[in-house]
């Protein structure tokens, strides 16, 4: 399975090549290129340049260029960030259950360390085979991994609808859909698969451990709240009923978004409604 980092200003930072060693490593430009060849754990024969603007929404371009020229159509594929420090699975004990009962031991440092496994490139691609095929039964095209470290939040282990952080995701190159007006990408992907295809497939016992807001790549917060203020009322205007707006500590208010709906049940009423509605934006069920 192929996996794609893409990057931008990262050359000093950049971690993620350094767990999936075969990734292939997408720069924007020969410039860029040159910079991250100076960096002695990546592997030139990974570097591809893409040619693709580096704007505000260039990682969007970045996928999209990435999905339109170096994935078969119908193949799955794993877009990963460039800032994963380590990938956590489950301990194989638990793994295989569907639904853990944190009662079975009352304490809370023995679940942490049962979370906190080191999950190796080949456990991953397994794993994620396992995935696929839960999402080829649920018509999805799409899935994603644990958003949290808590292990209380992460009790069931597969969900069939939710929230998709674009840091590591599992995607089938077909039907994609890309927008270059909204930066909060990952909100913006989430609600056009929940719209189209009714499910993304989420794995709670997977969980990879990256840095966001720093230096390089999209920006520090900061840099970004004055747009993603914009997104926010953009998404909320195109997906209505979906989201909430969400209050979070260091954040400014507005900007930043949760789901309001989780299980799929709640997802289907969801698209039911928005296509009685929404008709002219082309969606139809």
């Amino acid at each position: 399975m192929k996996i794609f980092i893409p990057t931008y200003d990262r050359e000093n930072s950049i971690s993620t090549h350094l767990i999936f060693k075969d990734a292939q490593i997408i720069v924007h430009s020969k410039k860029q290129k040159e910079k991250y060849l100076k960096n002695n754990t990546i592997n030139p024969d990974n570097l591809i340049i893409s040619g693709v603007d580096a704007d505000q929404y260039g990682l969007t371009r970045q996928r999209e260029w990435i999905a339109n020229n170096l994935v078969s159509k119908n193949e799955w594929f794993v877009f990963a960030d460039d800032d994963i420090k380590n990938l956590f699975i489950v301990d194989e004990k638990y793994y295989n259950l569907s639904i853990i009962d944190f009662k079975i031991v009352n304490d809370n440092k023995y679940w942490n360390l049962i979370f906190s496994k080191k999950c190796t490139p080949k456990l991953f691609f397994k794993k994620s085979k396992e995935l696929i095929s839960i999402a080829k039964r649920e018509n999805a095209r799409m899935c994603g991994f644990a958003t949290t470290n808590n292990f209380f939040f992460r009790a069931k282990k597969i969900r069939l609808s939710g929230y998709c952080m674009a840091g590591l995701v599992l995607m089938k190159n077909k039907d994609l859909s890309w927008d270059h007006t909204i930066t909060m990408e990952d909100f913006r992907t989430t609600a056009d698969h929940l719209l189209r295809f009714g499910s993304i497939i989420i794995n709670n016992y997977i969980r990879p451990d990256s840095s966001c807001y720093k230096s390089g790549g999209m920006g520090p917060y900061m840099s970004r709240v004055e747009q993603r203020i914009i997104d926010v009322k953009k998404l909320m205007e195109l997906y209505p009923g979906l989201f909430l707006i969400r209050k979070r500590k260091n954040f400014l208010d507005g900007s930043d978004l949760k789901l309001r709906i989780h299980s799929k049940k709640q997802i289907e009423k969801w698209r039911n409604d928005f296509g009685k509605t929404n008709t002219m934006q082309g969606y139809s069920f």
